[in-house]
């Protein structure tokens, strides 16, 4: 993005909202204990804890990837089979991630992430 509209009502509502989610995010997992942040999730296996780092690990690619779409290009190579060798290689090595430096990952990166989304115009939106 070449464009800085920090005024963009739009952009900023959008990036309000990911700061919400990831701070909702975050407050979930302070609030679990160690037993908590180690059980998988159903239906899914990965832990909880590796959840929640994957989730603050790609907000750099997902902002990333909605650069390219805003730009007017295509996102390619982004097979489940791609998306889903990725979470199995993350899972595997965060299988034992700490929980403070998740959350802290996650605060990082969501703000980051925000920043990024307050840039886009209403076309770029669109």
């Amino acid at each position: 993005m070449t464009n800085s509209n920090t005024n963009n009502v739009r952009a900023n509502a959008l990036a309000e909202r990911l700061i919400q989610g990831a701070n909702a995010l975050s407050n979930f997992a302070e609030g679990l204990s160690d037993d908590k942040w180690k059980k998988p999730v159903l239906e899914d296996g990965r832990t909880i804890g590796v959840v929640v780092h994957h989730v603050a690990n790609v907000y750099p690619l997902e902002i990333e990837l909605a650069q390219i779409l805003a730009s007017g290009n295509p996102i390619t190579g982004a097979t489940m089979a791609v998306v889903n060798q990725m979470n199995a290689d993350h899972a595997v090595e965060f299988a034992n991630v700490k929980k403070y430096e998740t959350i802290e990952l996650l605060k990082r990166n969501s703000e980051v992430a925000a920043e990024a989304v307050r840039t886009f115009t209403d076309k770029e939106l669109d």
